[in-house]
């Protein structure tokens, strides 16, 4: 299982999806439906298989629209 989170600048949860596969396309929109701002985001994934956690390193992009 794993579940793919996107932060904003200020570390604010944006966007959650569970049991996501790769590669994923977002479609810019934040969990509440409505358009995320043009900025800094970050992205990580939270894995689960059995009783092991982990997760992978943070990537950062930018959305410009």
């Amino acid at each position: 299982d794993c579940r793919l989170l996107i932060f904003d600048s200020a570390g604010n949860t944006v966007f959650t999806k569970s049991g996501v596969s790769f590669p994923f396309s977002w479609d810019l929109r934040g969990n509440d439906g409505t358009a995320v701002a043009d900025g800094r985001y970050t992205a990580k994934v939270m894995l689960r298989s059995g009783t092991v956690y982990g997760a992978t390193a943070p990537v950062g992009f930018t959305v410009i629209k």
